[in-house]
């Protein structure tokens, strides 16, 4: 695998990315942006561009890895992608929670009807951030989990995160009047099988070569 012109290499989907694969004595190595900028960056905020470029490349869904890509790189692309997946729930549940406490301002400033008796149902955005939130948890024990994996089988660590993820089923269907256990049962499932359509996409091919 060479470099090409501009001294960035495309990842097999029509994009470039910061950093790019080479090919040295027949095995591949990954050059990282601030590598590739050849003297230091001028300064902290240039040397985090260098590696948010990296990283949002590693964290896609279409990581760059070529045909014959080590373990190493797969199980990177995997934990990349666990925390962007993180990320971006917990984005989520921060700006329902800004949603949710507008509401309530603008209802303390509003007429106030009788109260109803009894505990109230949660609202749809609590429901919301629960589900966004349980999703979070879950790939942040997902990711967890295939740390230990990396530790443990190096050579196989992908494999047995996936094997992992089909062998951890939903817990029992909750109360149908528990609807925040719904909610968070609901974005863990979500979750999981997003998982599961990443990894097939990194460990299939592994799996394919051991047989």
């Amino acid at each position: 695998m060479t470099d090409d012109d501009d001294g960035q290499h495309a990842n097999g989907h029509g994009r470039s990315t910061g950093g790019h694969w080479v090919s040295e004595g027949g095995r591949l190595r990954w050059v990282p942006a601030r590598e590739l900028a050849g003297n230091e960056p001028e300064n902290d905020e240039a040397a985090r561009e260098l590696d948010d470029m990296d990283e949002a490349a590693w964290a896609s869904d279409a990581p760059p890895l070529p045909p014959g890509a080590p373990e190493s790189a797969r199980v990177r692309a995997a934990l990349a992608w666990l925390r962007r997946m993180r990320d971006l729930e917990r984005e989520i549940v921060g700006e329902l929670g800004f949603i949710e406490r507008e509401q309530l301002r603008q209802q303390d400033a509003a007429p106030q009807p009788r109260r109803m008796r009894g505990p109230q149902p949660p609202s749809p955005i609590t429901l919301q951030m629960a589900e966004h939130g349980a999703a979070a948890d879950w790939f942040d024990s997902a990711y967890e989990v295939l740390v230990e994996e990396a530790e443990r089988n190096p050579g196989r660590a992908l494999v047995e995160w996936y094997l992992w993820l089909g062998a951890t089923t939903p817990l029992a269907a909750p109360p149908a009047d528990d609807p925040l256990v719904q909610a968070r049962q609901a974005g863990e499932a979500n979750a999981r099988l997003r998982a599961q359509r990443h990894a097939e996409r990194l460990a299939l091919p592994e799996m394919d070569d051991e047989e």
